[in-house]
């Protein structure tokens, strides 16, 4: 699940054994789950005889299926404030995006792309330019293969409250659901391609 770290959480790592950790090893830092990047001016003859003197030998191993488990839905906004020692406020707003490989991954990337880049984009223009509730603002769709979000963030200008940012955003999503023309989207495709 995306909402833990890779590497685990460190009360994890104290309470497993050496013979699990060698297990773990065994089966997945294998061949057959690797990938190796060779960049530069080689030869490419030596460089496979290389490769072959050190991963040769290494035998492949069965690995299991992953089947990510579907989470329960989502039914209402949750909401946390965090009081960090920083000099701007950032809001940062999450809603669920479907995983790389679906349909719809496509299409909210190019819907990303069309609100989110340049001081040309809708809510730049929106948020930033217009109403001036905000002095930067950016969007980010996780490239995962499971579902993961959709993201916003947004940095307040001095005095205005994160909850008139995070209504302004929701008021400007549904506005810009009715008023994004077919050349914004082809500008965004344009852009992406």
């Amino acid at each position: 699940h995306y909402q833990w770290p890779t590497i685990g959480y460190m009360r994890d790592l104290e309470n497993t054994d050496m013979q699990t950790i060698r297990a773990f090893y065994k089966s997945y830092y294998a061949p057959n789950n690797a990938v190796i990047v060779v960049v530069g001016d080689i030869d490419i003859s030596a460089t496979l005889e290389l490769i072959w003197k050190a991963y040769g030998e290494i035998p492949a191993q069965n690995i299991d299926t992953y089947h990510p488990k579907n989470e329960e839905p989502q039914e209402e906004p949750r909401k946390s404030v965090l009081a960090k020692p920083i000099s701007t406020t950032q809001v940062l707003v999450a809603y669920p995006a479907p995983a790389q490989n679906s349909p719809d991954y496509a299409a909210l990337e190019l819907l990303n792309n069309t609100l989110c880049d340049g001081e040309s984009s809708y809510l730049y223009r929106r948020m930033v330019i217009e109403e001036r509730l905000a002095s930067d603002v950016s969007g980010f769709l996780t490239p995962f293969a499971e579902p993961g979000l959709f993201e916003f963030s947004l940095t307040p200008m001095p005095g205005v409250h994160h909850d008139k940012i995070i209504e302004q955003l929701s008021v400007e999503l549904k506005s810009a659901c009715q008023l994004l023309s077919t050349e914004d989207v082809d500008k965004a495709r344009n852009s992406l391609e």
